[in-house]
């Protein structure tokens, strides 16, 4: 009995690979060269092989492929069959061939195909129609496109709406659109796709693009081509229909096939920028504003203290790289350090909108009326087909004296009062001659107290060592933010007491106009980031003699200074 069920699967076996048949047919002989052809290649194997296409090169297209396997068994024979559609686009007119195609061993006999030279245009006027589609009447899968935003003036870098739909049966799992490499077009995707189901049980997905024109003139919006993936799952109801031997082998695997599909774009008139727009950046956009906000602004603005604000320039049909950088200008009244700009481009199906967001520091350098000029941006209304300007406002700012800043006069003069040496000193010098024994015994009791406590003084003096050691590094190789960084990481130590972030605060702290100046003009240099000639070994050579200054004087500590941002 044994033997008798090994005899029938050996006949299966044989029966499943005996000798094949390759047969090719197409859907018409007279086609043109817009017009697909459908090429049928059938095999009575369950193959897993693909027909080598290759021989089609320069001769047509592969617009899309499916593939489908069948495979049944009746009064014990065995029976496959698989078979592959193709849709071809032929690229020369008149008498062309198919070639032989090859599948293994086997090849199909060539097919004679007659290409006219030209029915209908590919790509209707766009005054009539903005839709180009490329179909195949024997295929569930196409591609088309449509512009969905274009002016009747559209100008060299303007946004175009562009739409690639891949019309399907609800089969196709994976795949998205690409367009051939281009110099004439920026193109950005707008997000995911939309899918919209069809009444007769099919679906259109479609991919909406960005396209701005690098160049005037007309302009062929580039081939666009879509790879995507179709998988047959397996159907467990027809596994077994017909008998235990009549198995329907893509019943029970899943077959993934690829699918290929791709379209020309179609021709668009590009106008160059109009000659009455006067600016030098050229911004077609459906909108353009400009605003300005305080980061952290502090009740009270003081002289010498830093202001941070936020100025947002955003355009409504442009990305971000296309907008401009804003200038700002310093004035003796007031110093600006603009940032290098960030930007962001938001994508949405109306389009895209650039937006660019720049931080500004100010540094007041006097009390009083201090007013932010306006900042005004030149842009083209591509609605309404007329130049605009973008403003923001001018901003008045009420500038506090520093209570703290020291005069240069008084800084100066307290060291060269002789008369205030002599009143100081003398009645430390009578003092000392009625109570020398008095103050000899202290002076003992002193020396005791330093000999017990010499290895802590030791052991800060090496700390401090160690600091100031880190600084003159620093300074020697002209690092400026680690200078600014160490010098004040040095006050916060010597003044714990007092509330240090900034060099600002470190000058209130020294007293020192000379040091306050340098500190300022540092300020400046590392916010505008342009290095410029400052030199640090001086700054800190400043420094040192500022804190040495300080700690000499016998003025009452004063208390904590108050913050930046009050």
């Amino acid at each position: 009995m044994m033997k008798k069920y090994i005899y029938l699967f050996v006949c299966l076996f044989f029966s499943f690979n005996a000798a094949a048949t390759l047969d090719a047919s197409v859907n018409t002989n007279e086609a043109s060269l817009q017009s697909p052809i459908v090429l049928t290649i059938k095999t009575d194997q369950n193959s897993s092989l693909s027909p080598d296409l290759s021989v089609l090169s320069g001769l047509f297209d592969v617009l899309s492929t499916s593939v489908s396997h069948q495979s049944y068994a009746i009064n014990g024979s065995v029976y496959d069959q698989t078979e592959w559609t193709f849709s071809l686009l032929a690229l020369k007119k008149g008498r062309l061939f198919i070639p032989s195609i090859t599948l293994g061993n086997e090849k199909t006999s060539p097919i004679e195909i007659n290409v006219s030279d030209q029915v209908q245009a590919q790509n209707p006027s766009l005054n009539e129609s903005s839709q180009n589609q490329q179909s195949n009447p024997s295929s569930p899968y196409s591609i088309s496109t449509e512009i969905y935003q274009l002016n009747e003036k559209t100008f060299v870098n303007e946004q175009i709406i562009y739409a690639v739909q891949i019309h399907d049966n609800n089969t196709i799992e994976s795949g998205e659109p690409a367009f051939e490499p281009t110099t004439d077009f920026i193109i950005k995707g707008l997000g995911a796709p939309k899918i919209k189901q069809k009444p007769d049980g099919g679906r259109i997905i479609t991919y909406l693009f960005a396209l701005f024109a690098q160049k005037s003139g007309e302009l062929h919006i580039p081939q666009v081509s879509f790879d995507g993936l179709v998988y047959q799952k397996p159907d467990i109801q027809n596994i077994f229909q017909g008998g235990l031997f009549q198995i329907n082998l893509p019943s029970v695997f899943g077959i993934e096939t690829p699918v290929h599909l791709q379209i020309e774009g179609p021709k668009i008139n590009i106008l160059p920028k109009p000659q009455t727009y006067s600016s030098l950046w050229w911004l077609p956009a459906k909108n353009v504003q400009i605003e300005a906000k305080f980061i952290n602004p502090p009740q009270k603005i003081v002289q010498g203290s830093v202001i941070s604000r936020e100025i947002e320039l955003s355009a409504e049909g442009l990305t971000d790289s296309q907008l401009p950088e804003l200038s700002f200008d310093s004035s003796e009244d007031i110093k600006v350090y603009p940032e290098k700009p960030s930007g962001e481009t938001l994508v949405s199906d109306g389009g895209v909108k650039g937006v660019q967001k720049t931080l500004v520091t100010y540094i007041p350098q006097k009390s009083g009326t201090i007013v932010l000029p306006e900042i005004k941006v030149l842009w083209y209304n591509t609605l309404t087909n007329q130049s605009q300007t973008a403003v923001l406002e001018a901003q008045t700012l009420f500038v506090h004296p520093d209570p703290n800043k020291p005069s240069a006069s008084s800084a100066q003069a307290a060291p060269q009062n002789p008369q205030n040496e002599t009143k100081e000193v003398h009645p430390f010098r009578a003092f000392f001659a009625n109570h020398s024994a008095l103050l000899s015994f202290l002076a003992g009791l002193l020396i005791a107290f330093a000999f017990f406590r010499r290895p802590q003084k030791t052991k800060n003096k090496k700390k401090t060592e160690t600091d100031l050691s880190d600084l003159d590094l620093s300074a020697k190789k002209n690092d400026l933010k680690a200078v600014r960084n160490n010098i004040i990481a040095l006050c916060q130590k010597s003044f714990p007491n007092a509330q240090i972030s900034n060099l600002n605060d470190v000058s209130n702290i020294l007293g020192d106009p000379k040091f306050y100046q340098m500190a300022q003009t540092l300020s400046g240099v590392l916010y505008n980031d342009k290095g410029g000639n400052f030199k640090a070994k001086d700054f800190v050579k400043t420094y040192k003699k500022a804190l040495k200054n300080r700690k000499k004087s016998n003025e009452k500590e004063k208390e904590p200074i108050p913050p930046l941002y009050q």
